[in-house]
């Protein structure tokens, strides 16, 4: 088959798909216009009445509550491309920690995009006790609060805070004193933050201010 030919064939072709295509359009706008038609009332009749609106789909139902905790939340700024000092200017992405109760991991949420972060979590609680002559002491805490409770025998009582604390890694170490009691000390691990329990209340352990240097004398 010569060249002329070929296009004499391929020209039938687009002519023969262009005539399907033009039919399949005029169908489809000739049902369209039937449709409209038939919605429109005949004279000397009534309109038809119209559907029910259809309910608003139900909200989706909240998570269990309980599942999640809130921790902590808060922002941090990201010097863009073009900046080189952080201002008042420069963008802010808030974040939001969540601890899972049941699963005992730790949620970092940003914000922003609603990326998350899984982390392995500390655990709900511990427990330090220690003997003493013919019984024993028992402090269950939170490690990531620092809240304590001394078992009195029967309960746990709540140790009292004399001061506010913040979110971190706690730990408490208990001592004989002597004569069938106990020291408790409390730290806070990150920052050395650390607490005696007296009467029943944690007490913050002051840090020794630092002595002013003295300087030396000139030489003669």
């Amino acid at each position: 088959m010569n060249s002329r030919w070929q296009i004499a064939l391929f020209g039938a072709v687009c002519l023969l798909l262009g005539g399907v295509l033009m039919q399949g359009g005029a169908r489809s706008v000739g049902l369209l216009a039937q449709d409209q038609d038939a919605a429109k009332p005949a004279e000397g009749e009534d309109a038809p009445a119209e559907a029910p609106a259809e309910e608003a789909p139900a909200a989706p139902q909240p998570a269990a509550p309980g599942r999640l905790e809130r921790i902590v939340a808060g922002w941090f700024q990201i010097l863009a491309a073009d900046e080189t000092v952080y201002t008042d200017e420069t963008r802010k992405f808030g974040w939001e920690l969540f601890r899972d109760r049941l699963g005992g991991n730790d949620l970092y949420v940003l914000n922003e995009s609603g990326a998350i972060a899984v982390t392995p979590g500390q655990k709900n609680y511990e427990m330090r006790t220690i003997g003493l002559d013919d019984n024993y002491e028992a402090i269950r805490f939170v490690p990531r609060t620092g809240e304590a409770w001394l078992f009195d025998g029967a309960n746990w009582a709540k140790i009292e805070e004399t001061g506010p604390t913040s979110p971190g890694d706690y730990d408490i170490h208990l001592q004989p004193a002597g004569a069938g009691k106990h020291a408790a000390l409390r730290i806070e691990r990150v920052t050395g933050q650390s607490w005696f329990k007296l009467g029943g209340k944690w007490n913050l352990i002051a840090e020794q201010p630092a002595e002013p240097e003295v300087e030396a004398p000139p030489a003669p």
